[in-house]
């Protein structure tokens, strides 16, 4: 003592490590996953509150479809959206081959049977609140199948192969530009050999080179 300290703490570094998960939740698609929950309905309820962590809802970012599972129109002996419901339904439009026509056609039919059958239900998802609002009435006990994004946890973000290398250079990045931050306040410290000379400028040199290269590597899709 006295002693002057220049080097990053423990919650700096912590700091560094969520930055870069953030980054990835938020500018990449490997932040996300796509999952397919069952939900049971009651009769004359609308909302529903998507907390329960045993079953996978708090990890739920977005809502895509909400899908009828109990059997309506063509879905009682075909499956809905593979290639043996669309070479059954084939015999309605044509005795030939598989056309591009006709796939179109068999689409176009399945999704106008949807809408008279009520077979997707109109929704609306709300992250903050964690509800799910449904805009229709359902006067008996029904089960559907939510298609969503769910959030990847960190540690599967920390484990896999194609996000952790990036997570580790772009929290040194953000690590570098903090350190070069706080060595930046000394141009020279005393020391028992003579004064020493702080790289803060080489630091903040090599954290913007290494933040462009991160974010082209991003914005390519890498």
């Amino acid at each position: 003592a006295p002693s002057v300290t220049v080097e990053l703490t423990k919650e700096q570094l912590d700091f560094a490590i969520d930055n870069a998960l953030k980054v990835i939740r938020k500018r990449s698609s490997y932040g996300y996953l796509r999952g397919l929950f069952f939900l049971n309905l009651l009769p004359n309820q609308q909302v529903y509150e998507m907390t329960n962590e045993c079953v996978g809802f708090n990890k739920i970012v977005d809502i895509n479809t909400i899908y009828r599972t109990r059997g309506a129109a063509f879905k009682s002996a075909y499956a809905w959206n593979d290639s043996f419901s669309f070479a059954a339904l084939q015999q309605l439009y044509t005795l030939g081959t598989f056309d591009i026509l006709t796939y179109h056609l068999t689409s176009a039919y399945m999704e106008e049977l949807e809408t008279l059958f009520a077979e997707r239900i109109m929704f609306q998802w709300t992250e903050r609140t964690r509800q799910l609002k449904l805009h229709t009435y359902l006067a008996t006990k029904e089960r559907v199948l939510i298609d969503c994004v769910i959030e990847r946890t960190e540690q599967d973000l920390l484990t896999d192969r194609e996000t952790a290398h990036f997570i580790q250079r772009w929290a040194i990045m953000e690590a570098k530009m903090m350190l070069s931050a706080v060595r930046g306040k000394f141009q020279t410290l005393p020391g028992p050999n003579g004064s020493t000379t702080l790289n803060s400028q080489e630091l903040i040199t090599q954290a913007e080179t290494e933040r462009t290269q991160l974010e082209e590597e991003l914005s390519d899709m890498v």
